[in-house]
């Protein structure tokens, strides 16, 4: 089994998917399959799941397993399909999670919450590379333990046009 690591869940699965983390944080773990069809389970603990671009799921909260459907052949499209799904999952599971970045300070871990494209990702990576470290981009969980600074999914997009908007607003940043 593959364990990939997103959004504090650890996903076990049959097969490779690429870009994903195997390293991170988790304090769950959840089997994962694709399937042609959900299977048909009659359980207080089984909850379909939707989601954005029309993403469906199953996840038994009690056995700790999750199927997605089988409409991605390509492991590119089923790692999407994963890291989609993720977030959904975390909710399910009762957890926070919010569409952010973070890095860990002297005093704490910091988060950016705002909106796509903004610049969440560019901050944390420009700060990440004064020396502060990465802990989540994209998604930051709340496990329950009442600290946001849980790494999620470290998958780190950096947008070279924000640099210099970076660098006029932050400017030199001692860690």
């Amino acid at each position: 089994m593959n364990r990939y690591t997103i959004g504090g869940i650890a996903f076990a699965i049959g097969e490779q998917l690429p870009g994903l983390d195997t390293e991170g944080f988790s304090d769950v773990e959840i089997v994962a399959s694709f399937a042609p069809e959900f299977p048909d389970i009659s359980s207080p603990t089984v909850r379909r799941v939707s989601g954005p671009h029309g993403l469906t799921g199953l996840i038994d909260v009690g056995a700790s397993k999750c199927w997605l459907p089988d409409i991605h052949h390509s492991p590119t499209d089923r790692a999407w399909q994963l890291r989609q799904f993720a977030p959904l999952a975390s909710s399910i599971l009762q957890r926070l999670v919010l569409h952010a970045s973070a890095v860990v300070t002297e005093t704490g871990v910091v988060g950016f919450i705002a909106e796509s494209g903004v610049g969440k990702s560019t901050l944390a990576r420009y700060l990440s590379r004064q020396g502060y470290r990465l802990v989540a981009d994209d998604i930051v969980v709340n496990p329950g333990s009442g600290d946001l600074g849980e790494p999620g999914a470290v998958v780190v997009r950096f947008r070279i046009e924000a640099h210099d908007q970076v660098l006029a607003v932050v400017g030199d940043l001692e860690p």
